[in-house]
């Protein structure tokens, strides 16, 4: 039942995804990635979809950017930490409430490819239920198969209407249609959780 429901959530990241990408060719993705403003980021999204290096690879400035690198094996797995309660990204003062959310979802969203750092992601996603609204990120579905999977496999209500919600607000904005960062994002979520079906 579960693996089913997994594949289910996969189909329905990879359906929306397709709005956008409707022929998502290795060719097609990296076309789709360069047209996006933040170029780095589709990047390392696309060559995780792809398996291909991109031309340039900068180095990572910060959690988020040194986790999506790691999953997409272009820089080493950092060492992973002690799970524990509380956000991946320790949020300070000075910090754009949106930006953060964005940061911290970027981070679960890529450290759940990572076997050392998935009980930590476990556990920020645990704490973002209950203490952070998916709608104060910037309509970019970042982690939005962690939620799904946590609302599968631990029965989580919670966790089943923050992936929901996560989805709506990336498609809501373009009138039923992901931007192409949205659509990389689903593609790799959706890839994610087949990963995670096919490791049950």
């Amino acid at each position: 039942m579960a693996s089913h429901d997994l594949e289910s959530w996969a189909d329905r990241l990879y359906q929306t995804a397709l709005v956008t990408l409707p022929d998502p060719t290795p060719e097609h993705i990296w076309q789709l990635a360069r047209g996006q403003g933040r170029a780095g980021t589709a990047a390392l999204l696309a060559s995780a979809l792809t398996g291909a290096r991109p031309s340039a690879v900068p180095a990572p400035k910060s959690l988020d950017e040194l986790l999506l690198s790691a999953s997409a094996g272009l820089a080493i797995e950092p060492d992973g930490p002690r799970g524990g309660p509380g956000p991946m990204t320790p949020r300070s003062p000075e910090d754009v409430i949106e930006v953060w959310t964005e940061s911290e979802l970027t981070s679960v969203h890529a450290g759940w490819s990572l076997e050392s750092w998935k009980p930590r992601v476990i556990d920020a996603a645990r704490w973002l239920l209950g203490e952070i609204q998916p709608d104060n990120a910037t309509n970019l579905p970042w982690a939005v198969h962690v939620f799904a999977s946590l609302g599968v496999t631990d029965g989580l209500v919670e966790a089943t209407m923050y992936a929901e919600t996560l989805l709506h607000n990336c498609v809501v904005q373009g009138a039923g249609r992901p931007d192409g960062l949205s659509a990389l994002i689903l593609l790799d979520a959706a890839r994610q959780l087949r990963l995670e079906r096919t490791a049950k």
